[in-house]
This record gives C-alpha cells, sequence and structure tokens, in this order.
C-alpha cells in the first residue's frame, strides 16, 4: 500500500513537472518567433529631371518586409505622387522649376521609418530661356467690350478721344495686313498703353541705384541662368547702358499640355504676376517693324516667345482719380523678341 502511495505521488509529481516544461517551452515559442518583422529604412537618389517630364524614382531598401508608404510632407511639390505599396515616387508631368525636398515614411508592424527625397525640376529644352535677352513687342487684347478711357490725359496724347473701344484678336489677315486699314491703329492703342507701362518695373528697379542720371525707360528683360530677371538701366546723360539690376522672379511649369512662363514683377510698389500660358518659342513675322507707331511696311521675322496671359493686369481709366479703381483682368495675347 504504502509502495503504492509512493508511486503514484512519483508519478504525478513527474506530470507536473513535465507540464511546466511544456507551458514554459510554448511561452518561450510565442514571445521569440524566428522571424520577426523589421521596419524598412531607405533612401532616395537625389534626382533632376525636366519640368514636363514624367520621372519615376525607386527606394534603396534595407529589409524585404512589406511596408506602407507615404508621403507625409510634400515640400510645395504637389506633382510629386507615390505608390503606397512599393515606395516609388513619381514625379507628374506639370510640374514647375525649382528645387523640392519630399518627406515620405514606411511603417509596418516592425515600426516605421522616415526618409527624404531631394528633386530638382530643370528646364526643358523645349522651352529654354535661361540666359536669354527678351524684348516686349506686342500685347493683343481678346477681352470683348473693353473701353480704355481718358487717354487724352497722358502727355503727348491730347488729341485723343475721351474713350476708345479695344478691338479683340489680331488685325484681319494678320501677318498678311493692310496698312491703309483705317481701323488697324485702333488695334494699337492697347500695346501703346503697355509698351509704357511695361517699363514701369524696370524704372522701380533703376530708381533704386544711387546713380540719379540712371532710368529705366526699357522693355529689356534678362533671364538669367536661375530664371530670375534683370534688366539694365538707361545712363540719361551718356544714353548708354548703365546699370545692370534685379527685376523679379520666374520660373517655367507645364499645364494641360502646354509650359506656363511665370514672372513676379513689381509695378509701382504692387506685386504683378504676368503668367504667359501656351508659352512656345517660335519663329514671328512682324509686318510692322520697327514698330506699330512707326512701320517700315517691311515684315521681319525674329525668334520670339509667343503665348496667352488669361488675366492680365491693367487699368482702363487713366484719369488720376479712376487709374487704381479700374484696373481690370484681361485676356492678352503677349509676344516677347528673343534678342540675338
Amino acid at each position: 500500500m504504502n509502495k503504492f502511495i509512493s508511486f503514484t505521488k512519483w508519478a504525478f509529481t513527474a506530470m507536473a513537472v513535465t507540464g511546466l516544461v511544456m507551458i514554459y517551452s510554448c511561452s518561450d515559442d510565442e514571445g521569440e518567433p524566428e522571424n520577426p518583422i523589421e521596419k524598412v529604412d531607405f533612401t532616395y537618389a537625389d534626382t533632376d529631371t525636366e519640368v514636363g517630364e514624367t520621372t519615376t524614382i525607386a527606394p534603396a531598401t534595407t529589409g524585404m518586409d512589406p511596408a506602407t508608404w507615404s508621403i507625409i510632407d510634400d515640400g510645395e511639390a504637389d506633382f510629386v505622387t507615390i505608390n503606397a505599396n512599393t515606395g516609388e515616387l513619381t514625379v507628374g508631368a506639370e510640374s514647375t522649376t525649382g528645387s523640392y525636398t519630399v518627406s515620405v515614411q514606411s511603417s509596418n508592424e516592425g515600426g516605421t521609418s522616415n526618409g527624404t527625397a531631394e528633386i530638382t525640376i530643370i528646364v526643358n529644352a523645349d522651352f529654354d530661356l535661361a540666359g536669354k535677352n527678351l524684348i516686349w513687342k506686342y500685347w493683343m487684347n481678346n477681352t470683348a467690350d473693353v473701353v480704355l478711357y481718358n487717354l487724352n490725359l497722358l502727355p503727348g496724347q491730347e488729341a485723343l478721344p475721351d474713350e476708345i473701344p479695344i478691338p479683340t484678336g489680331w488685325p484681319a489677315d494678320w501677318p498678311n495686313i493692310n496698312l491703309a486699314d483705317p481701323m488697324l491703329p485702333t488695334y494699337f492703342v492697347f500695346p501703346t498703353v503697355q509698351y509704357f507701362l511695361m517699363q514701369v518695373p524696370g524704372d522701380d528697379a533703376c530708381a533704386a541705384q544711387t546713380n540719379e542720371a540712371e532710368s529705366g525707360d526699357t522693355l529689356l528683360v534678362i533671364v538669367n541662368n536661375d530664371l530670375s530677371l534683370s534688366t539694365v538701366c538707361r545712363d540719361t546723360v551718356n544714353n548708354e547702358p548703365g546699370t545692370t539690376v534685379d527685376l523679379g522672379t520666374s520660373s517655367i511649369s507645364y499645364s494641360d499640355g502646354g509650359f506656363v512662363w511665370t514672372m513676379e514683377l513689381t509695378l509701382q510698389g504692387v506685386p504683378v504676376t504676368v503668367a504667359i500660358g501656351n508659352a512656345v518659342i517660335e519663329d514671328f513675322t512682324d509686318p510692322l517693324d520697327p514698330s506699330w507707331e512707326a512701320p517700315s511696311g517691311v515684315p521681319r521675322t525674329f525668334s520670339a516667345v509667343t503665348g496667352n496671359v488669361a488675366q492680365y493686369m491693367t487699368p482702363t481709366d487713366f484719369h488720376p482719380d479712376n487709374y487704381l479703381s479700374s484696373i481690370q483682368l484681361l485676356d492678352v495675347d503677349v509676344v516677347l523678341e528673343i534678342l540675338e
């Protein structure tokens, strides 16, 4: 009897020990899996791409575990998207020149990792203005029912009527126009006004110089390699080029299948944006060369930037009391000659 009890106690003790070992073993397996999930660390190569082009940038990763990817700060590059499964970035065609830092995050059960992609949008060879000198040539109104008032208050314009309706579009059959057409001068009333107004940014910039003999009476626009804008003041004493001054900044973007050249200027202390859409560099035939004010009747063809400004800011009433309140946004075609 005692031997049986002793054996039974021993059996129960052995079973308890075995159970504890099994529990410990199971607990150990669950706490430390053989293949734990690791977070995905990554980098992106610095990338340059042309405005208007679509480019993909794949991340270089340290692990193979799947993760979810997202852009946490696009750095104002809203034209960059990400594949949430692979982390591949796509730079869309509708981009804008400049340098951007895009912040990206990868996340899985192993944790999160953050990284950045440095992306630079450079000019496209199909529309490259860097290093070019241009001069304003034409402004043609496309907005119906535009009337200019009180141009006769401007110096030298006393003979003009109080109100001048401005036609739309280019003169009929341009560039094969009839110089004897009595309606022809009306098309160039608006360009004549803009001829003087677009000299004002240069006047403002040159007035900031210490040399009081310099004037900004120029339509010259110098596009620097970084797309910033300059012009050259005129030495009114010696009638020769003077100081080169900053005129503003510009950028090139791609939208709706075409390039847009946006200039940021200042007009009498007021910031002015001139965004030339559908901008192209092409040969332009000018039947009035050298100008509409003194037409030669001998056409000249030159390389030019042409395009459309959907919201061109201009006053329409030149009475001093009405000047600012008469500002309108017109649809205008523009031409800037590229100087050799």
